[in-house]
């Protein structure tokens, strides 16, 4: 996870390969460090749009993390899960899935960066769904952690959606503002701008991140 905070995917996988996280006798706090390599492997089968990869390495992340009872790493097993959804058109089913996770987490008043994963995840699903007032609630109601949260792609995913929210309901100034703090994050973290690292270079060094990608791709209104 380290690597893919400093935004080099390429080592993140690498490492991720050589982690046993299938392994089913782990105690649980192996359990919870399996899970999160887990989740790191599902992440990289949606890069590579292997759709039923994704899935059974999120099958994989959520049985460990219930074994290493690792509330914190379900976050981001349900954000990729509900991701891996909305890219096969199953958007219902994606909604259902965040609403659920999002519901037990404000029971705990969950302020995680797992947290913010998901509640940016839950936001897109809500764009796509045109439930953009419910989208800009959640959006108002998580900004500060998802401005925090250490991965990038979640960060943009939120702002990218709440700009097209704000764009489609005739507030350009916000949009653009919106996109203003977007830019910002990766020089604050990484120091790459924003437009340079989200659409790659001309090496093609760095591939478009798997969940902002897909955003790319969605509908466009």
């Amino acid at each position: 996870m380290a690597a893919i905070v400093r935004d080099n995917p390429r080592d993140a996988f690498r490492m991720v390969d050589k982690v046993p996280f299938r392994e089913r006798r782990a105690e649980p706090f192996a359990a919870f460090e399996l899970a999160a390599a887990a989740n790191l492997a599902a992440y990289r089968q949606l890069a590579y749009d292997d759709f039923e990869g994704a899935r059974e390495c999120v099958a994989v992340a959520r049985m460990q993390g219930e074994r290493g009872r690792a509330a914190f790493s379900q976050g981001y097993t349900v954000a990729i899960a509900g991701v891996n959804l909305l890219e096969q058109g199953h958007l219902g089913d994606a909604l259902d899935r965040f609403k659920s996770a999002m519901t037990k987490r404000r029971k705990h008043v969950d302020r995680s960066h797992a947290a913010a994963a998901l509640a940016s995840c839950y936001l897109w699903a809500l764009y796509e769904a045109d439930a953009l007032d419910e989208a800009e609630s959640v959006f108002g109601q998580y900004q500060d952690i998802i401005l925090e949260s250490a991965v990038l792609d979640f960060q943009a995913v939120a702002h990218l959606s709440m700009a097209r929210i704000h764009d489609i309901r005739g507030r350009p100034s916000k949009a653009m503002a919106v996109i203003g703090e977007a830019e910002a994050i990766p020089m604050r973290t990484t120091g790459v701008a924003f437009r340079a690292h989200w659409v790659g270079n001309a090496h093609g060094a760095r591939f478009c991140p798997a969940i902002v990608s897909a955003l790319r791709r969605s509908r466009r209104r």
